[in-house]
């Protein structure tokens, strides 16, 4: 008999229906003017079913002579005013004959929705009695005998004058015990003065006055309620009290629940209320804490509504395209609102997060290029209106790839060591050509230190904050270089690695580009090599989108360049381009006075502890020799001495090349630096070896597991297994 939309909203977790619908007392609930519930007693009451009372207005019963009082009392209560607990109204059955009922509110309000819980007392018989109160003494005692109401009457100084059957059923007394006897002291002696109090309030014209009794009875407590009356004589005098009383236990059982039922509501509310606040508050800190995060982020993070525009934006994104900031938000929006977006599809559409995706928008400058991630805000309804991206220029990414790759310079120009006058002039251009970024030259034998020029010039430009990338290019297969310089893309040939790879052109982005060996470079590559000099951008193998790169080149050669154009192995366009500032780098020989300058610095680096100065014989032993491998021979020399001890004041002999023992000790070290070298690679030879064959049986044979786990690609490891004789195994 419930209309669930609004009373199980008020009485949560009350076992209310259960007895109200038990009770002779009528129980109803409206709101908004509608019927939100009413028990069997109402139905009977009214002659209307609940299927008609949840469809009617509940002003449609009451009577209109009553309307306005019960409105004014339901706001009246509402505002917490002082009103009476109960009052008579008058309503209509079904049947169209009147119905009086005595009426308790409880209003309440719950999130916004005032809702009235209302018990009444059927009081139709007792209006009927007073009604018959006109007859005369006869038939009033007639009529009120066999009422259930109880009834007495007595005189102004209390003395009762009749008690009908009721009243001595209900508070189990005797008629005759109780006649003549003073009312106060027989029926109310635990409220003394209410006759007094009765008769105060009918002298102030009031017509009747409302008094509660608690009666205990076998242990139980009843309430009766008594409606007290003046009654006249001919003159108007006071000559009479008269008395009805009813059963109200019930009412007062029903009160009680609706009491208990609005305070564990109000608790429950206030609870909920101090829970919301608490997780309010865990929101705030979070949301604090978040924020403090999102904002200290060094990757730019972006919050993105599915139309395309942001919502938020970290301090880190806006650092990190500084003056393309204007255009990334112009050119973005567009890309990202396009319907052929996969990105934004599968945020918005599939729902997905995408990791490290590296995104190229072409605009009407230089195109944009950033690594992203994106995860979309799924709501718990699992729509998604926001996206979260993590966004980091391209630039920055190879710029940390290059730190941790080991891509940085570490020697500058005072790590140079020389005492020779046109070495320091050399040292000078550097150092002017390290105020620029015009491409430079750098002409040497091999161990002449072109790359520490090189490192030197680096670290004193402005490009020092970001990579020095060193390629030999020399050293990587011809069918190789181009990949290594410009970088693939996924699928580009088989073997390409998943997600493309960066060529070393990227890696250098903002910085120097060291080509060394540039000699030794194929014909066909060096058109692709001046073309990205000229251009200023490269295309990855298997892509047709021009990235622009900002790199200074310099490259290092121990051939003649010149010859080499002219006998046309290189190209001579590309020459003019390299050969901005040139820089001819001295052998060792040519500079006699840096031979033990130089051979004390490495003996002091790999053995501190020595003091004593070189003695004449070994100074003019060095200096006899003619060191073909210059600086790195001078240093693989010293090195050895200090490792096998013989570091002596003797000569050395230098009658075999590049084998400086002495004399003495030539029948136990009687072996060359050649030797050692071979030997030594001999065993890194048969280190990396059983190595392979280690992996291979991990993999069970498979050659590109192997080669990944090595971190090279499977042609260079079948060169590997061909060099290491495989085909022997």
């Amino acid at each position: 008999m419930i209309n669930k939309s609004g009373f199980d909203l008020v009485l949560e977790n009350i076992d209310f229906r259960r007895f109200a619908d038990t009770l002779s007392v009528i129980i109803f609930a409206y709101s908004d003017d509608k019927y939100i519930y009413v028990n069997p007693a109402f139905e009977n009451a009214t002659g209307y079913m609940l299927e008609e009372l949840l469809q009617m207005n509940f002003w449609e019963i009451c009577h209109p002579d009553y309307k306005d009082l019960v409105r004014n009392r339901g706001q009246a209560r509402l505002r917490k005013e002082k009103v009476p607990s109960n009052y008579e109204i008058r309503a209509l059955r079904k049947d169209g004959k009147d119905l009086w009922v005595d009426v308790f509110f409880s209003v309440t309000q719950v999130a916004g929705k005032i809702i009235s819980i209302v018990g009444a007392y059927d009081i139709t018989e007792r209006k009927r009695l007073q009604e018959a109160l006109a007859l005369s003494e006869a038939q009033y005692r007639a009529v009120v005998e066999d009422q259930t109401e109880l009834i007495l009457r007595c005189r102004p100084d209390g003395k009762i004058t009749f008690l009908n059957n009721a009243v001595c059923h209900h508070l189990d007394i005797h008629r005759e015990a109780m006649m003549n006897t003073q009312i106060e002291s027989r029926l109310f002696g635990h409220q003394p003065g209410v006759l007094t109090a009765v008769k105060d309030q009918l002298v102030s014209g009031l017509p009747f006055h409302v008094l509660e009794q608690e009666v205990e009875k076998s242990d139980e407590k009843y309430w009766y309620e008594w409606v007290f009356r003046g009654i006249a004589g001919e003159r108007g005098e006071l000559v009479e009290y008269q008395a009805v009383g009813r059963d109200i236990s019930e009412r007062k059982k029903a009160q009680q629940i609706l009491q208990e039922a609005r305070d564990r509501l109000e608790m429950s509310v206030q609870e909920r209320t101090l829970e919301l606040s608490q997780k309010n508050l865990e929101l705030t800190l979070l949301n604090r804490n978040l924020n403090t995060v999102i904002m200290n982020m060094s990757d730019g993070v972006i919050f993105m509504h599915k139309s395309g525009e942001f919502e938020l934006l970290n301090p880190a994104f806006k650092k990190s395209w500084q003056e393309r900031y204007q255009d990334f938000e112009k050119n973005f929006g567009s890309w990202s609102s396009n319907s052929s977006n996969k990105y934004m599809k599968r945020l918005f559409v599939s729902k997905k997060a995408f990791q490290d995706e590296e995104i190229i928008i072409p605009t009407a400058n230089a195109s944009l290029r950033f690594l992203a991630s994106g995860t979309p805000i799924v709501s718990e309804q699992g729509a998604v209106t926001t996206a979260v991206l993590l966004i980091r220029p391209i630039k920055e990414v190879h710029h940390l790839v290059s730190r941790f790759s080991g891509y940085t310079a570490r020697f500058h120009f005072k790590d140079i060591i020389t005492g020779n006058p046109h070495m320091n002039e050399i040292i000078d251009v550097a150092k002017m050509a390290a105020r620029n970024a015009s491409n430079v030259l750098i002409e040497g034998e091999s161990g002449t230190g072109k790359e520490l020029f090189a490192q030197a010039i680096h670290n004193a430009s402005q490009r020092s904050v970001c990579a020095f990338v060193a390629v030999n290019c020399g050293a990587i297969p011809r069918e190789l270089i181009a990949s290594e310089l410009f970088g693939y893309n996924e699928g580009a040939f088989t073997g390409a690695k998943k997600g493309g790879n960066p060529g070393k052109f990227e890696l250098a982005d903002g910085g120097t580009l060291f080509l060394d060996e540039i000699g030794d470079m194929p014909l066909e590559l060096q058109v692709a090599l001046l073309r990205a000099i000229q251009e200023k951008s490269i295309c990855r193998i298997g892509s047709n989108q021009m990235i622009p790169v900002d790199v200074r080149i310099i490259c290092a050669t121990n051939k003649n360049l010149f010859e080499e154009m002219q006998k046309g192995n290189f190209r001579q366009d590309l020459f003019y381009r390299l050969n901005v500032i040139d820089l001819h780098i001295l052998p060792l020989r040519e500079r006699p006075e840096d031979i033990t300058l130089l051979f004390n610095y490495f003996l002091r680096q790999m053995n501190s502890e020595r003091t004593q100065p070189l003695g004449e014989d070994l100074k003019n032993s060095l200096l006899s020799y003619d060191w073909p491998g210059n600086v790195r021979e001078l240093q693989n020399v010293a090195e050895k001495m200090v490792n096998l001890n013989h570091i002596s004041d003797q000569a050395f002999n230098f009658s075999r090349p590049q084998a400086l023992f002495p004399q003495e000790k030539k029948t136990i070290n009687h072996f060359s630096i050649q030797q050692a070298q071979a030997k030594y690679k001999n065993e890194r030879m048969e280190q990396e070896r059983n190595r392979i064959i280690s992996l291979l049986a991990r993999y069970d044979g498979n050659v590109s597991q192997v080669a990944r786990e090595m971190g090279i690609s499977r042609s260079t490891l079948y060169r590997k297994m061909k060099n290491l004789s495989f085909e022997k195994i």
